[in-house]
């Protein structure tokens, strides 16, 4: 009867753990929400400690996604936009890229960027970025800074089915879109019931919760 009662309560304390682990990752959400066309941006901004914490869905981008972030000021195209491009499914490929001209950006020595990661699951690339609002000490002088009283144009660029070879070495886009002003990060925006924060690692917390569901149903097999 102990062991029983000892099996009993070390599942019902696997259950506990596991909805306490659903519920944590359904807390987390973005603040807010944009669409451009097809593609979506979900952000929260934190002025108080100077950070900027974004979801970016691209569509159409089996190969890579590329989002790219600039002052309205510096003209159409892609000339003077700081650029995250993403590729590879599971734990995936990120780095930061800036474009002095419509050509292929050249990638930054050093990423700036606080945290970022990227996935790619069919043809859907969907990256989370974390970075500081200000430019950072050490980043070049072409760094995009985000102000308040500004908006940002931003620039989705993807390739929909070659993925780069290395993080320099990748195919032009076959697909782009710039939207001139198109988001001020600063204010509230909504496109529906925010989703929830993927911190690049949805791939890990769903197995996770997989293999402690099957654990669970396992050990509730041999108790009776």
């Amino acid at each position: 009867m102990m062991i029983n009662s000892f099996k009993l309560n070390l599942a019902l304390l696997l259950l506990a753990l596991l909805c306490g682990y659903v519920s944590l990752i359904n807390a987390q959400t973005y603040s807010n929400c944009q669409m451009f066309g097809s593609h979506k941006v979900e952000w929260t901004l934190d002025e108080t400690n100077n950070r900027l914490s974004a979801r970016f869905t691209i569509n159409n981008s089996g190969g890579w996604g590329a989002v790219g972030m600039k002052n309205p000021s510096d003209g159409s195209g892609m000339t003077g936009a700081t650029i995250v491009l993403g590729y590879g499914s599971g734990n995936g490929t990120i780095n930061e890229y800036y474009a002095n001209g419509n050509s292929q950006p050249s990638r930054l020595s050093t990423n700036q960027f606080t945290s970022a990661t990227s996935t790619t699951s069919g043809s859907t690339t969907t990256m989370t970025y974390v970075r500081s609002l200000t430019r950072p000490q050490n980043a070049p002088s072409t760094y995009y800074a985000l102000s308040k009283g500004t908006k940002t144009t931003l620039l989705f660029a993807a390739h929909s089915s070659q993925q780069p070879s290395s993080p320099t070495n990748f195919v032009a886009h076959d697909a782009y879109s710039i939207f001139a002003s198109g988001i001020d990060f600063f204010s509230t925006s909504t496109c529906g019931t925010p989703k929830k924060s993927n911190d690049g690692q949805s791939s890990v917390r769903n197995g996770v919760m997989s293999m402690m569901i099957v654990a669970l149903v396992v050990f509730m097999s041999f108790m009776f």
